[in-house]
C-alpha cells in the first residue's frame, strides 16, 4: 500500500514542479503533457490503492473496536468492581476512544479527498489533477499520524497493565501480557 502510493508521488512529482505564486504557468506545457501521457497509469495505481486502503481501514477498524469493546473495557469493568486502582488504564482507554473517533473522521475526510481526486479526469484537466493530489497526500498522513497514536496508546495501556499486575500480584514472576 505504501510502496504503491510512494510510486505514485514519485511519478507525479517528477512530472510536475512545486507550484509557485502563479500556479498555472509554474506547470509547464511539457509537464502538463506527461501528467496526461500518465494519466490512465496512475490513475489505475490510484484505484488501487483507493481498494487496498478501503480494506485496509475496515480491517484495523475491526481490530482497533475489539481492543477497546473486548479488552479494554471489560478489563477496566473488572478491576473498578474489584476495587483496585485502574485509573491509569482508564485514562488511556479515553485517550485511546478519542483517538479511535480521529482515526474514523481523518479517513473519513481522506476516503472523500481520494474519490474525489479518482473522479478528475487527469487526461482533460491535469492541472486540477495535480492540484487535488498535495491536499489527498496531507489527508493520508494525517490517517498515519492517527494509527500511530492508536499504537502507541495500546502500548502505553500495556505497559500500564504489567505495571498493574505486578503491583496487585507481585508474587508472580511473569504479567499476563507476556504470557504465550
Amino acid at each position: 500500500m505504501k510502496r504503491a502510493f510512494f510510486v505514485f508521488i514519485v511519478i507525479t512529482l517528477t512530472t510536475c514542479q512545486t507550484v509557485s505564486a502563479d500556479p498555472i504557468s509554474s506547470l509547464t506545457d511539457d509537464q502538463l503533457s506527461q501528467i496526461k501521457q500518465n494519466c490512465s497509469r496512475v490513475k489505475t495505481t490510484l484505484a488501487r490503492i483507493h481498494a487496498n486502503d478501503g480494506l485496509l481501514r475496515v480491517n484495523q477498524g475491526q481490530q482497533y473496536e475489539t481492543i477497546t469493546t473486548k479488552l479494554m473495557a471489560p478489563l477496566n469493568s473488572r478491576i473498578a468492581l474489584n476495587q483496585l486502582d485502574g485509573v491509569d488504564m482508564v485514562k488511556t482507554t479515553v485517550d485511546y476512544n478519542t483517538q479511535l473517533s480521529k482515526f474514523r473522521d481523518e479517513y473519513r475526510l481522506y476516503e472523500e479527498k481520494l474519490s474525489n481526486l479518482l473522479h478528475i479526469d487527469c487526461s482533460n484537466e491535469p492541472y486540477n489533477f495535480y492540484e487535488s493530489i498535495k491536499p489527498t497526500r496531507k489527508q493520508r498522513a494525517r490517517v498515519a499520524a492517527s494509527v500511530t497514536k492508536l499504537n502507541q496508546l495500546i502500548d502505553q495501556y500495556k505497559s500500564q497493565l504489567d505495571t498493574f499486575y505486578s503491583k496487585t500480584f507481585p508474587t508472580h514472576k511473569e504479567s499476563p501480557s507476556n504470557e504465550q
